[in-house]
């Protein structure tokens, strides 16, 4: 039996990380300490005990109503409840990521001397923010369900999450052997991946009549976006090196060009699966696959550099 990759199987996968993630917040939950928070000046361990078993509950509750097949309630309104509900979950979960990016801060971890630079603690907070946009976009997609389309949800979502968590650590950052970047330099840079992550996902779920050389204008949009982000990817891995924050810490060359080659990865997987033989609208196959080989000639060259 063949499994199918549909954004059900999606929304229930990203439920289940979820679910997991609170367990072993609830299992290691320890007083923390905020330091260089206006806001927050820390947690006692009951509070984040608290927030893992939120976590668990809401994680549980979307992998119950999405694993429960609709036609056991004849009520239709509660059918429709059972297909909202996990929207609600991950929205929930959404809202919860987006705040703890936006007021990410270095944190002490009382009992076990342990101390969180800001850049995990908002890298925490945008992968929250991916599963709750990942649940949420689940339910707006699964009309036009096929795996092309789930791929390129996925990358984009994945795109728009990374933007998050560049934008939430924007500061002044020295890239050793190469130069330095203001703050609003960072942060624009976070929220242009924002924007095409958003962007992209828009282009998915809308599907234009006019075309271009025979070529929707949605797909080009889709095309062009992916491959910028790929090309994004590539300029990165060949500037891999050491970066130092300005305030806390900083990333190895070797971190940085792994984080530069998953940005590469989400660039061509944002538009490639969208138009493989078989997909609806796959009309494009050419101009894909020429955007494609050319991203992917052009990363030996990166990494000789």
């Amino acid at each position: 039996m063949r499994l199918k990759v549909d954004f059900n199987l999606v929304a229930m996968v990203l439920a289940a990380v979820g679910l997991l993630e609170g367990l072993a917040i609830v299992a290691n939950a320890h007083q923390v300490t905020v330091y260089g928070s206006s806001v927050f000046t820390g947690f006692a361990r009951g509070t984040i005990a608290a927030a893992g078993m939120q976590l668990v509950a809401l994680g549980a509750v979307a992998m119950a109503f999405l694993w429960l097949p609709r036609n056991i309630f004849p009520n239709v309104h509660v059918r429709k409840l059972m297909s909202v509900v996990p929207m609600l979950c991950g929205g929930a979960i959404l809202i919860e990521g987006l705040l703890i990016s936006y007021f990410a801060s270095p944190i002490q971890v009382l009992g076990v001397d342990v101390r969180i630079q800001q850049a995990f603690v908002a890298a925490f907070g945008a992968q929250l923010f991916f599963l709750g946009t990942g649940a949420v976009l689940s339910r707006i997609f699964k009309e036009r369900d096929s795996t092309g389309v789930v791929f390129s949800v996925i990358a984009f979502s994945a795109i728009l999450s990374f933007g998050l968590w560049v934008a939430s650590i924007a500061e002044l950052v020295v890239w050793a052997n190469f130069s330095g970047f203001f703050g609003r330099t960072v942060f624009t840079a976070g929220a242009l991946l924002m924007a095409i992550g958003l962007v992209g996902l828009m282009l998915n779920y809308l599907v234009f009549g006019k075309s271009l050389f025979d070529v929707p204008l949605w797909s080009w949009g889709i095309i062009i976006l992916g491959a910028l982000v790929g090309l994004s990817g590539i300029i990165g891995i060949s500037l891999a090196d050491t970066v130092i924050f300005a305030s806390h810490g900083g990333f190895f060359g070797t971190t940085v060009a792994m984080a530069m080659f998953g940005l590469f990865i989400l660039g061509m997987a944002a538009f490639i699966p969208r138009f493989l033989p078989g997909e609806n609208g796959a009309t494009v196959g050419k101009t894909v696959h020429i955007a494609g080989l050319f991203l992917v000639l052009l990363l030996p060259f990166a990494l000789l550099i």
